[in-house]
């Protein structure tokens, strides 16, 4: 119990942050500094987010070995599971390259186009975590495709609800 009850402090903590950086991003005329801040901040709430997520995927899928019927059962419950976490590994994945180019080319788009992933991927790991999560589109993120990385930013920009 004392597990989950962290986890969600972890995740209020998350959502604290990222409104933060929400906020100081939509402020007209930021400065490179005020930019760097909230750069730096939502790296701060992306990698705790990966943290809670780590931890929630190593216990999940303890739980399903645990509660597996058969050798059969397991393997297919991890495979379904491990479908659907694909999607949070590439939505983490777009979020660090928007971060990274935002930190490259510090625009006013660049950045606020960082702060919505962020916001997209928090909100796909509330759903992962809450098994909402719909069936993901399959893509292969780790080969460098534009055009999958674009769609892929699309999916998450459209998850944070702007």
């Amino acid at each position: 119990m004392e597990r989950k009850s962290r986890l969600d402090n972890l995740t209020i903590i998350c959502l604290l942050l990222a409104s933060l950086c929400a906020i100081l991003s939509a402020l007209s005329g930021c400065g490179p500094s005020m930019k760097q801040k909230a750069l730096r901040n939502s790296m701060v709430v992306l990698n705790a987010t990966l943290a809670g997520a780590e931890e929630y995927d190593r216990a999940h899928q303890i739980e399903i070995i645990d509660k597996g019927k058969s050798k059969e059962d397991v393997v297919a419950k991890l495979t379904a599971y491990r479908d659907r976490r694909e999607l949070v590994i590439t939505s983490f994945i777009a979020a660090y390259r928007a971060l990274g180019m935002a930190a490259m080319d510090p625009t006013d788009l660049n950045v606020k186009n960082a702060l919505k992933i962020v916001e997209g991927v928090i909100t796909t790991v509330k759903e992962f975590k809450s098994h909402k999560l719909e069936e993901p589109k399959k893509l292969d993120l780790h080969n460098d495709s534009d055009e999958d990385a674009d769609e892929y930013y699309e999916f998450v920009w459209a998850r944070s609800g702007k």
